[in-house]
């Protein structure tokens, strides 16, 4: 017992003693000698990155360029435009309708696909409708639509959020009983006859309704009235919590719509409640990485659109928006003016930008940097596949790291017990090399405390640093 209490001991003053001198090193500095656990998040297969715009329906898209919103797109490797759409009752687009086919033929040029959101509105303004008439309205407006776009889209929603149209006050939408009988009624028929509109022409189709917070009791109708739709589309705010653990209910959102209706699940809207409102540009940033990280295996997601694309300044005075609609976007305008060159790009644009590249490419960018610092060369096709197959195997960067240090001995040759001349001489090579910067006055003490009393590879640290991940 009294050799293990003097070990302990031993062992306890040690640790204190690295983790003093990890503690003189700021945050960013930490950074480079820390071990980086990332991984990137798995999703499924196909999955569906986008973002939401209004090209053809708000002021500050309409007077910029439609290029300039496909620009972006590409640049943040997003797939999917979420775009609402208003028509007249026999499905013609009503709004900017020259523009909406620069849209399509510009995103079909550049691959983007446009998910349209039919919006409803204007035909169900007071629900004043027979089941009978609003079935046929439905499918009057879907027909047309899709007649005229049917060999341009994949998938479609109908309407926007209509449940919070017809929900009672004070309820919180997980009953049937929350929504006005009537209404709903109305609004299943019309529904019904958009998607015989649309399948009849595109038996294909896929169409998807949307829904948000706990309004699950809304689905439950649609279920229990065979509406035929294919995708369940879900939005979801900061203030209402995880979506694993919601405020207030503590409920596990997609686990209650997984079990209770097997659809695809696509979140076609998302982002901190009122975006950088009041200059909150860390805490957007905060949330949208955290949503995206709660995608990490969850097989019944399938989709992630962030709300939204620009900032909407003409919104800041209007009485049912005000400065918390006018402030979603991942980027906003220095100005009046919505040239491409006047944007000005927010914090969340750089989490949206890195989280979806290392998603995507994460593993393939680690080998593939690791590789060519190490030898010097740029790795073949089959070397990176390879390489990056065995690191999505393991999970491990270090088998790959040591084994890449070993090969190449000649190049990153170990330091240990060297003279401090020696070891500061090696500590700014390897963060040259490895870091592409010069080390700060902190990181040289610790390194020269490190190599000169015991060994360790700088290299092999710095390769496997949080730094170095990022």
């Amino acid at each position: 017992m009294k050799l293990q209490s003097k070990l302990l001991l031993l062992f306890s003053y040690s640790f204190l003693m690295g983790c003093s001198g990890l503690n003189r090193l700021s945050e960013v500095e930490r950074k480079s000698v820390r071990k980086s656990i990332a991984r990137p998040i798995e999703v499924t297969d196909n999955f569906i990155w986008g973002i939401n715009g209004h090209p053809i329906t708000a002021q500050d898209y309409t007077v910029g360029s439609i290029p300039h919103q496909i620009e972006l797109l590409k640049e943040y490797q997003l797939e999917y435009y979420r775009v609402d759409i208003t028509t007249n009752d026999d499905g013609s687009v009503n709004t900017y309708p020259a523009k909406f086919d620069e849209l399509l033929r510009l995103t079909t040029e550049k691959g983007i696909k446009i998910l349209p959101v039919i919006k409803i509105d204007k035909q169900l303004a007071d629900y004043s409708h027979t089941t009978e008439q609003a079935y046929s309205l439905g499918r009057k407006q879907a027909n047309g639509f899709i007649t005229k776009y049917g060999n341009v889209f994949e998938y479609y929603e109908l309407g926007n959020e209509q449940e919070n149209r017809i929900l009672y006050k004070n309820t919180n939408g997980m009953r049937v009983e929350d929504y006005d009988p009537q209404k709903l009624e109305v609004l299943v028929s019309y529904f019904k006859g958009m998607i015989d509109g649309i399948k009849t022409i595109s038996p294909n189709a896929k169409i998807m309704i949307t829904g948000g917070w706990l309004h699950w009791g809304y689905f439950e109708f649609l279920e229990k009235e065979e509406v035929n739709y294919d995708i369940i589309s879900w939005h979801w705010y900061s203030n209402m919590g995880s979506m694993f653990e919601s405020k207030w209910e503590k409920t596990n959102i997609i686990e209650v719509l997984t079990s209770k209706f097997n659809k695809p699940i696509w979140i076609t809207e998302i982002n901190k409640k009122d975006g950088s409102i009041d200059g909150t540009f860390k805490e957007q940033a905060y949330w949208v990485e955290y949503y995206m990280e709660e995608l990490h295996k969850q097989p019944n997601i399938n989709a992630f659109i962030l709300y939204e694309l620009y900032d909407q300044p003409n919104l800041y005075d209007q009485k049912w928006a005000g400065p918390g609609e006018a402030s979603y976007g991942i980027v906003s305008f220095k100005t009046s003016s919505k040239e491409p060159r006047n944007i000005a790009y927010k914090p969340v644009s750089n989490t949206l930008k890195y989280k979806i590249e290392e998603i995507k490419h994460g593993y393939e960018d680690y080998v593939y940097m690791a590789y060519k610092d190490i030898t010097g060369d740029y790795p073949d096709t089959y070397t990176l596949n390879s390489l990056t197959k065995e690191l999505k195997q393991h999970k491990s960067k270090e088998i790959i790291i040591e084994q890449l240090l070993l090969d190449n001995q000649n190049r990153f040759q170990r330091i240990d017990g060297a003279t401090e001349e020696e070891v500061t001489s090696k500590v700014e090579n390897s963060y040259i090399a490895l870091l592409k910067r010069a080390p700060q006055t902190n990181e040289l003490n610790y390194w020269n405390k490190r190599l000169k009393r015991k060994k360790q590879d700088i290299d092999k640290t710095l390769l496997l640093s949080e730094e170095y991940w990022e």
